[in-house]
């Protein structure tokens, strides 16, 4: 124990996460298309070097949100710190401690737009440290029997990227979400193209039924109701062939809430989550996981 209570390799553990933190907020933190937008339209399109050393509470120029909109963790760091914080249980006590220790060192970091060498350095109040923390899910925990799964399956590099891209979700892994994605693990065939693209699709999926119904019911569900958006498209364009957009209006026909095209393209999206998870129930056993 230090002179704080805390066990030497959690407080080791604390330190390296906010170094790492640290580093990445020093190496340049780019600013994001939704910041570009928000300083163009709200900030009279200042440039970098107007933020150099300001504070939140300057009057003339109120850089809170824009602070919300820049310090979001990118991928790349939360890859980078996910071996530290798949091997700790962190928890709110762990959060609260990294914040203190970044806040302790005066943090500043590097704001930088893309595609050009403007940048400019700006000091970081505790607040904003706090949200950037926040956001990394450091005290999600992820079940036992997924990373079991994935140690399986998934090189090291693949296997941290979706560990992240699970931390970064909020719905509940019960049991059926936990057996969901354990078929869809083994049977999405992480070393293709469309495989995180078919990840991102079977996670809103699960994200959308936060728990709700169980997951396989619900992405027959989800695919149904993509089918009726786009017959009910299509069925808008055959209108529109005939009838200005002010007539259908008049008539009460309103246009369809999803393109054809966008249904069409989740409707595949679905279709890919439901064959890796078809062809995962082959190999996948949840008794042996658990």
């Amino acid at each position: 124990m230090n002179g704080a209570g805390i066990p030497p390799d959690r407080d080791r553990a604390r330190k390296a996460l906010a170094a790492e933190i640290h580093r990445w907020l020093l190496n340049g933190v780019s600013l994001s298309p939704e910041a570009e937008q928000y300083m163009a339209a709200c900030l009279d399109g200042i440039d970098l070097a107007a933020l150099e050393g300001r504070r939140e509470n300057i009057p003339d120029i109120d850089t809170a949100p824009l602070m919300e909109l820049v310090f979001f963790p990118d991928l790349t760091l939360q890859v980078r710190i996910e071996p530290l914080v798949a091997s700790h249980c962190f928890g709110p006590d762990d959060q609260i401690a990294v914040v203190r220790r970044l806040s302790g060192h005066r943090p500043h970091a590097r704001i930088r737009r893309r595609g050009t060498e403007e940048s400019a350095v700006v000091a970081l109040p505790e607040w904003i440290l706090s949200t950037l923390v926040h956001r990394l899910h450091i005290t999600r925990r992820l079940p036992d029997a997924l990373l079991k799964v994935l140690a399986q399956v998934a090189e090291d590099g693949t296997r941290r990227t979706v560990q992240v891209m699970l931390r970064n979700r909020t719905f509940p892994f019960t049991a059926g979400t936990i057996d969901f994605l354990g078929r869809f693990f083994y049977g999405a065939g992480m070393g293709t193209n469309t495989f995180f693209s078919t990840l991102a699709a079977a996670l809103t999926l699960l994200e959308d039924q936060q728990g709700r119904m169980d997951p396989f019911c619900w992405l027959s569900v989800k695919k149904n109701r993509l089918m009726d958006q786009m017959h009910l498209a299509e069925q808008f364009e055959r209108h529109l062939k005939t009838d200005n957009m002010e007539t259908l209006m008049l008539r009460g026909i309103r246009p369809p809430e999803t393109s054809r095209e966008a249904a069409a393209r989740n409707l595949e999206d679905l279709v890919r989550v439901g064959n890796a998870v078809a062809c995962g129930t082959m190999r996948y056993s949840p008794s042996a996981e658990t």
